[in-house]
């Protein structure tokens, strides 16, 4: 689980499929970030807490890919997914 200061996060989900769960919206306003995966053998799922207007589930694959997520206290925007 995020919280608000971890605005950069490197997933290895070498050992199994992993969930990232963003942290609370109300503390996120004007916050953009970053999540990166690392390794290819699993997928990394994104999910928001149930605190958003509407649902983020995010699926990472490949290695390198990443999503960045701006917050404007209500709800998550997705800003760009590609591979870094």
């Amino acid at each position: 689980q995020m919280v608000p200061r971890d605005t950069l996060v490197k997933v290895d989900p070498t050992g199994g499929a992993f969930t990232v769960t963003l942290p609370p919206v109300a503390l996120c306003a004007g916050g953009l970030y970053l999540i990166k995966q690392l390794a290819t053998t699993n997928a990394t799922t994104i999910v928001d807490k149930g605190d958003a207007n509407f649902a983020v589930s995010i699926v990472l694959n490949a290695a390198t890919e990443a999503v960045m997520l701006y917050c404007d206290g209500e709800q998550w925007y997705n800003v760009f997914n590609a591979a870094l």
